[in-house]
């Protein structure tokens, strides 16, 4: 049985040495935010471009409105940022047109991605992607989500905010002096499937997928009571440096518990060879998942406790998005003006700050490297299934040493009882006024421990012959 225990005691070991080589914390590093915009101009900044982006009330996915959108955020591109647009056989002057299959319609309709980019000037072909869907649609309060019930919405928190947000950064970020290039993306008819997204991801070839370190998305940052990011199931490198810098720049960002995400598929394997997923892969992020890339997706909402059904900005409130009170007077008399703004500059520092760190590359890729290890291996149903019956051998052996060792402690223990009895029949035989007890059961002890060492003894002496 002691061969057995250090057998198991080494598997556990082993176990836990893989698991801190994976997911071990990153080394810190200091992270300088001197060429971060402060907030004021941030704010000043990003409410202008949230007024003038929220006048296409109908945004809804292949509608004239989307398309006006798109051309507004072409145009501030263009006037106001060094992004220059994307031009190959795929995307003409910035543009990426497509066609989907709509949700609301079930026909064919046409849209637009808007693709801009920016050269770092260093001499690399590695990149990060940033984006966002633009499109939007909101339904009457209290109606069933249908073609029917659709109205027309600012949809602050379901695109806007997330536009304006990305617009700013792209003004900005020329000022971070990055080490790699930045391409940033507005996917059309992201409420129609990611659409957009999906279009994108499927023209990246593997050579391309080789410089692209990572995807960042923004979904409905505009609104809620705390802001998150996701990046796996399970904390890795990656992860821990995004919590260090929005923890050290003092911004209401963190990393999302993925059990206070309610499912939101279970019906059949996907992509990732998972039979699920859930609200922090349920945006364009999980287009560049599915296709290999690492992925960081930032939203916003009030997950803190238990296991939230569905969308859920403010604990015991109405839900703004998808409804006709996702605008700028509506949120800003509920939580007030600085709610939105607040959210957006948390976000948008904690991606500058992350951008800027000394070690993003390195913890990209060791993130890489750990997330497909975890889809591996929980993708594979065969390596479950054979991990699951090792997992329940070892416990069956483990069960089978504790009941061995309670019985060899219930046998000695009725020995001592069985002794007791004896020497107290005999004491009485002997002694017709009594027995004292207390002499009977030293008795029995004495001759219990006796047999014990007799036993141990023998047992030495069987192992030495073997």
């Amino acid at each position: 049985m002691k061969k057995l225990t250090k057998i198991i005691l080494t598997f556990f070991v082993a176990i836990m040495a893989v698991a801190s080589v994976g997911f071990g914390n990153f080394p810190k590093s200091a992270v300088s935010a001197s060429s971060i915009q402060d907030s004021q101009t941030f704010v000043t900044d990003v409410s202008e471009v949230l007024r003038n982006y929220v006048t296409f009330k109908n945004r809804l996915a292949g509608s004239d409105g989307e398309k006006e959108a798109s051309e507004f955020i072409k145009n501030y591109l263009s006037q106001n940022t060094s992004f220059s647009p994307k031009d190959n056989a795929y995307v003409l002057d910035g543009v990426q047109t497509f066609t989907f299959e709509s949700v609301f319609s079930s026909i064919y309709e046409t849209s637009q991605n808007i693709i801009f980019e920016y050269d770092s000037g260093k001499d690399t072909d590695k990149k990060i992607i940033i984006g966002t869907h633009y499109d939007a649609v909101a339904f009457k309060n209290g109606s069933l989500q249908t073609k029917e019930n659709i109205v027309e919405s600012e949809s602050v928190t379901g695109s806007a905010g997330n536009v304006a947000t990305l617009l700013v950064l792209a003004k900005y970020l020329p000022s971070l002096n990055l080490n790699f290039d930045v391409e940033i993306v507005f996917f059309g008819a992201g409420e129609s499937n990611n659409a957009g997204s999906n279009f994108y991801t499927q023209g990246i070839t593997d050579e391309e997928k080789k410089n692209i370190l990572c995807y960042i998305n923004f979904d409905s940052i505009a609104v809620g009571k705390y802001t998150y990011f996701y990046v796996d199931e399970v904390s890795n490198k990656l992860s821990n440096l995004i919590s260090d810098v929005a923890s050290n720049g003092n911004t209401n960002v963190s990393m999302v518990k993925t059990y206070n995400l309610s499912k939101v598929m279970t019906d059949n394997t996907n992509e990732l060879g998972l039979n699920y997923y859930h609200l922090a892969m349920n945006s364009d992020n999980y287009s560049f998942m599915k296709n290999g890339i690492t992925a960081i997706n930032f939203f916003a909402g009030d997950y803190s406790y238990g296991v939230a059904l569905g969308l859920n900005e403010y604990e015991n409130n109405e839900i703004i998005k998808y409804t006709e009170n996702d605008n700028l007077d509506y949120i800003s008399k509920t939580y007030g003006s600085e709610s939105i703004t607040k959210n957006l500059y948390d976000v948008y520092k904690t991606v500058c700050l992350t951008l800027t760190d000394s070690n993003l590359e390195s913890a990209i890729m060791s993130a890489k490297n750990s997330l497909n290890w975890f889809y591996m291996f929980f993708g594979n149903e065969n390596l479950v299934v054979y991990l699951s019956v090792i997992a329940f051998i070892i416990f069956v052996i483990i069960a089978l040493y504790i009941y061995h060792k309670l019985e060899i402690k219930s046998y000695y223990s009725n020995i001592e009882k069985e002794f007791l009895t004896t020497v107290v029949q005999i004491s009485d035989e002997i002694n017709a006024n009594g027995v004292d007890e207390n002499v009977a059961k030293a008795v029995s002890q004495v001759v219990a421990r006796d047999i014990k060492k007799t036993k141990t003894i023998k047992s030495k002496k069987n192992n030495k012959n073997k």
